[in-house]
């Protein structure tokens, strides 16, 4: 399933391998992308460059997240869940 706000877009949710792809359609933005455990510790930080870009969870347990993505100064908080196969 994939899911949207604005000019974001993150997918397939649940992730069922090692990576998840990020869309953003304002590809001048860099985007501050923060992945979040279930009791508020960050575990994963990247700055995305590209439009469209794998971000690798493979150092990642199965299980609940949240991804917080700050870009164009708003900050948008949407839940990851990991369930591989």
């Amino acid at each position: 399933e994939e899911q949207s706000d604005g000019c974001f877009n993150l997918f397939p949710n649940p992730v069922v391998r090692d990576e998840f792809t990020l869309t953003n359609c304002n590809s001048s933005q860099n985007i501050k992308l923060m992945i979040y455990d279930v009791t508020g510790v960050l575990v994963k930080m990247e700055i995305v460059k590209q439009n469209v870009q794998s971000i690798s969870v493979c150092d990642l347990e199965d299980g609940c997240y949240t991804v917080v993505v700050i870009m164009n100064k708003a900050v948008i908080s949407r839940k990851l869940i990991i369930q591989r196969m």
